[in-house]
C-alpha cells in the first residue's frame, strides 16, 4: 500500500472514530436533559466530520499533486482551473482594462508554472449536494449521490444550522443520528474510493502526460 493510500485510509478511519465516540458519549448522560444536549452536540460533530474529512481528503490529493512537480499546462482542464483559481480569481468579472491585463498575467503565470493546487477543495459556506456535485466535477469523477442521499444531507445540514444558531428544540433522537452518521460515512467512503482511483490512474494529468 502506498503512503498516499495509507493517508486516505487514516483520515477516513479517524473521522469514523470521531463519530463513533460522539455517539457513544450520548450514553454517558445521566438525565434526559444531559442526553438531549449530547445528541445535539453529536449532530455538530457529524457535520464537522463531514466537512473536515472532505477537506482533509481532497487536501491530501492536492498536496500529492503539488509535490509531483507536474507542469500546470499538463493538468486536466478541471485541475488546471483549480490551479488558476489559486493564483487569481479569474472567474470574477473585471471591467477595468489595467486590471484585465494584470489578471491575464496572473493566468499566464499559473499555466506556465508547476502545478500548485489549493490546500483543499472549497466547500463554500456549507457542504450541500450542489457542492458535492461541483467537487466531483472538479475531480473528474462520477457523482455518487442519489435523491435519498441528497435529502439526508440536506436534512443534516438543516439540523446542524438550526442547532448551531441556538435552536434547542430540534427533534434529535438516536434513529436520526444513525441516519445522519450513515450519510456522512457514505460520502466520505465514496470520496475516499474516488480519490484512490484518481491516484491510481493519475487522472489529474492529460492523456500522454504520465
Amino acid at each position: 500500500m502506498s503512503d498516499f493510500i495509507a493517508s486516505l485510509n487514516e483520515i477516513f478511519d479517524r473521522r469514523q472514530s470521531d463519530i463513533a465516540i460522539a455517539k457513544r458519549s450520548i450514553l454517558l448522560g445521566r438525565t434526559e436533559l444531559q442526553r438531549k444536549h449530547l445528541r445535539s452536540s453529536c449532530i455538530l460533530i457529524l457535520y464537522a466530520s463531514l466537512e473536515g474529512g472532505t477537506k482533509e481528503l481532497t487536501g491530501a490529493l492536492f498536496s500529492y499533486i503539488n509535490r509531483s512537480s507536474a507542469d500546470a499546462v499538463k493538468l486536466e482542464v478541471t485541475y488546471l482551473k483549480l490551479a488558476i483559481e489559486k493564483e487569481c480569481r479569474f472567474t470574477e468579472e473585471i471591467c477595468d482594462l489595467a486590471k484585465q491585463i494584470c489578471r491575464s498575467g496572473e493566468i499566464r503565470k499559473a499555466i506556465l508554472s508547476k502545478a500548485l493546487l489549493p490546500g483543499s477543495f472549497d466547500t463554500e459556506a456549507n457542504i450541500t449536494p450542489k457542492v458535492v456535485k461541483k467537487m466531483c466535477l472538479s475531480l473528474g469523477v462520477s457523482y455518487f449521490m442519489n435523491n435519498d442521499h441528497e435529502a439526508d444531507l440536506n436534512q443534516l445540514l438543516r439540523f446542524r444550522n438550526n442547532i448551531a444558531h441556538g435552536d434547542r428544540d430540534m427533534p434529535v433522537d438516536l434513529n436520526r443520528i444513525n441516519k445522519f452518521s450513515e450519510i456522512v460515512m457514505y460520502i466520505l467512503s465514496k470520496l475516499t474510493e474516488s480519490l484512490t482511483i484518481i491516484y491510481e490512474q493519475k487522472m489529474w494529468l492529460t492523456i500522454g502526460s504520465t
